[in-house]
């Protein structure tokens, strides 16, 4: 039986990304645009901070698809200081609010340089809550023991500003015509792609080690129904053609090529989120004795 539907699944991973996304443009922002003005705001940074009010949006509308009755999204909201889905509908809430306050003052190139750094500061932050929220949701389930781990809040973390900085790498370029101008992304790109490898390979050693439930959810990644989308999907798309393509790029300087290896981050990025939501779901839950 499935915890999680497809829509859900969807609206983790537009939710991280998003919250990587405009994360990854804020820094930017602030390391290219120390006169706060937000006419100045890098393209990068402009594609980030739009781009994450428009994958909110779409995370929201999968949430809102994944309860059924839209009467019930009222109760989403009740108790947040005691409910982990009322303090992730609240996340989104506010990230939805700050990212679009960020982006009308972008489009309209409203000058206040104080209250945009404080919009973008602020968007930050609870993009930083909302990639969180993703992994402790999960976490948090103790009956699941694929899932009970802090290793999973750091994965989906990390995964999430990879696919932001992907999301940005892949509009920028849309955008602009060039890869050229935005070199901090591929060195950035590197760095997050080889952290979320360390610690997906520590997340899958420690669930392989915990046994029980935990070890049979690997086995149906390694080799059971879900080993399809867990190489093709996770590994190849995930990791292996972003490397490869990286690697041709620097002999035959296509810029093409480096939108293939943002392109299949994102890809590898959402089948991340259904192999271990799915991995869970075709095992045991244990009971839970208190």
């Amino acid at each position: 039986m499935r915890a999680f539907s497809d829509f859900a699944i969807w609206y983790l991973f537009l939710a991280g990304t998003a919250g990587g996304a405009f994360l990854c443009a804020t820094v930017m922002d602030v390391r290219a645009n120390p006169g706060w003005d937000v006419r100045r705001a890098p393209l990068c940074a402009r594609c980030g901070m739009l781009g994450a009010f428009g994958l909110l949006a779409l995370a929201a509308l999968m949430l809102f698809c994944d309860l059924g009755n839209p009467f019930d999204i009222w109760y989403l909201f009740e108790n947040p200081l005691r409910s982990i889905v009322s303090m992730g509908a609240w996340l989104i809430a506010l990230g939805l609010a700050l990212s679009l306050a960020v982006s009308a003052m972008i489009a309209a190139k409203v000058d206040v340089p104080y209250l945009f750094r404080f919009l973008e500061i602020a968007g930050a932050v609870a993009a930083v809550g909302v990639m969180g929220y993703t992994g402790v949701l999960l976490s948090s389930m103790a009956a699941v023991e694929f899932w009970n781990t802090w290793l999973l809040v750091a994965l989906f973390v990390v995964s999430a500003v990879s696919c932001g900085c992907a999301f940005i790498s892949l509009s920028a370029f849309i955008l602009s015509g060039s890869a050229q101008r935005f070199p901090a992304l591929k060195g950035a790109a590197r760095l997050l792609r080889a952290a979320e490898l360390v610690v997906l390979v520590a997340f899958l050693a420690s669930r392989w080690l915990a046994g029980g439930a935990a070890q049979r959810s690997c086995e149906l990644l390694f080799s059971g129904q879900l080993a399809g989308i867990f190489w093709g999907g996770l590994v190849l798309c995930g990791f292996v053609i972003p490397v490869f393509a990286d690697l041709i790029a620097r002999v035959v300087p296509v810029p093409v090529l480096r939108q293939i290896s943002a392109a299949s981050t994102l890809a590898g990025g959402l089948c991340l989120r259904y192999c271990v939501v799915l991995a869970a779901s075709h095992t045991p839950i244990s009971l839970i004795m208190t």
